[in-house]
């Protein structure tokens, strides 16, 4: 009997950000010029004098009532320009945080189906034996030791930092340690569990296991394996 290639892992490829709305500006006030408002009144104020026509006054009245007018209108109209630009906001920025909330909830479940659970790769040992050790060269050499809140690959135009709860990964190929920090009840499974991923995503050309001289039976079914 053979084993076929296994198909290539899923690859996820985060979208483009979500493109967040901007704060509206709110309209700046108009500008009563008192002045413009003073002028007229003083001047038919002067001419209702010197004519002796209290209708000239009435006339420099109209200057003042205008500018007030005129500006009550303008503050009036910039008010209702605010209310409309701060619903549109509300509007937009609820839309785009449905899209984030879209796009992380894809994300999870892409990265939970690229790294999955031990006893989901348990599963592959016991299945098709397609399902096991990549020969295409494209799995990364990264094993899965647990599930958190992890940096997201989503993004937001405004750069606001996202989260995702997704396996946390390590990478075997680099430089350094990995260590299991605890007493052996609690380390040990975690350590069996990135054993047996390991040896089930990867080749034995790909991937040596050296186990320690001591507690060999412990280990012994990773020779069986």
């Amino acid at each position: 009997s053979s084993v076929s290639p296994a198909p290539p892992p899923p690859v996820w490829r985060a979208p483009a950000p979500v493109q967040m709305p901007d704060q509206p500006t709110p309209t700046p006030p108009p500008r009563l010029s008192v002045l413009g408002a003073a002028l007229p009144l003083a001047f038919g104020a002067v001419l209702a004098v010197i004519m002796h026509s209290p209708t000239m006054l009435a006339f420099g009245l109209m200057g003042p009532a205008i500018s007030v007018g005129t500006w009550w209108s303008e503050r009036r109209a910039g008010r209702r320009a605010d209310e409309r630009a701060v619903r549109e906001f509300a509007r937009t920025r609820d839309e785009a945080l449905r899209q984030v909330d879209a796009a992380l909830t894809e994300e999870a479940a892409e990265r939970l189906a690229a790294d999955p659970d031990p006893s989901t790769m348990a599963a592959w040992a016991l299945g098709p034996l397609s399902s096991v050790w990549d020969r295409t060269g494209s799995t990364p050499a990264k094993v899965r030791i647990g599930i958190g809140d992890v940096p997201a690959q989503t993004s937001r135009s405004d750069g606001h930092a996202l989260r995702v709860r997704a396996p946390v990964v390590i990478g075997i190929c680099e430089r350094g340690t990995t260590a299991l920090v605890g007493p052996p009840e609690a380390t040990r499974p975690v350590a069996r569990a990135i054993i047996a991923t390991a040896m089930t995503r990867f080749a034995p050309h790909d991937l040596g296991v050296v186990l320690p001289s001591v507690d060999r039976g412990e280990w012994s079914w990773s020779e069986a394996a």
